[in-house]
């Protein structure tokens, strides 16, 4: 059992303990590794995307921790099987 950190105040089930974020990183992650690494950059810009419009200021700021964090695995590449 892992404590502390990003463990804290998580539901059960869920990815950040919100449901509204977890919702649209389930949408995003669908789209692909380069998909969510433009989101990430928009993100970081403070484009307004219809995916994000619905989060405030604090969720879309979580959206983006933990998008960075999904993507840290990739090594800042998105490799493409051919």
């Amino acid at each position: 059992m892992e404590t502390g950190g990003r463990e804290s105040g998580k539901k059960s089930g869920s990815l950040t303990g919100s449901p509204r974020i977890d919702q649209v990183i389930d949408l995003l992650c669908a789209r692909g590794c380069r998909a969510v690494t433009a989101c990430i950059d928009l993100l970081e810009q403070g484009v307004e995307e219809t995916a994000w419009a619905h989060l405030d200021a604090s969720e879309r700021a979580r959206l983006l921790e933990e998008l960075r964090a999904i993507m840290a695995v990739y090594g800042g590449r998105c490799r493409v099987d051919s």
